[in-house]
């Protein structure tokens, strides 16, 4: 997987992504956690949220780095499958979260939505590990290639 300028310019844009979408997740954990969030800002983050997974999942499923990877590595191809499959699970669960800001922001009660939160934040960690170590190991297959 020895880059080209081209596959450093996407690698690093997909890094700027997972940043990205780390900030807004914890923007997100904060102003749940805050002893009264401000619905309007919960919300608002959500859809921003929302907007940048689907943009990031089509870049990734688009030719992203995972494809990268799998052509060196076509082992991996099985473990990167079902990361591409969770994708669609992961933009249901943002839809029912949204549901539930949405509810909680009329109710005041925001115990649900911060418990379906931190389920999310638990799956999508894992997930963008699992991403990042399917990377890793192409990455260290194709310098033992090298040598």
């Amino acid at each position: 997987m020895t880059r080209r300028p081209s596959q450093s310019l996407e690698f690093d844009a997909i890094l700027d992504e997972h940043r990205h979408l780390r900030d807004l997740v914890r923007l997100i954990q904060l102003g749940v956690l805050h002893p009264r969030p401000t619905a309007g800002v919960v919300r608002r983050l959500l859809d921003e949220l929302d907007v940048a997974l689907r943009s990031h999942f089509e870049h990734e499923e688009r030719d992203g780095y995972l494809h990268d990877a799998i052509s060196v590595e076509p082992r991996l191809s099985c473990l990167a499958n079902r990361l591409f499959q969770e994708h669609a699970d992961f933009l249901a669960a943002m839809d029912a979260l949204r549901q539930l800001g949405a509810r909680a922001s009329e109710t005041g009660d925001w115990a649900e939505f911060a418990g379906a939160y931190a389920g999310f934040c638990r799956r999508f960690d894992e997930h963008e590990t699992a991403e990042n170590r399917l990377v890793q190991d192409a990455m260290n297959r194709d310098m033992q290639a090298e040598d």
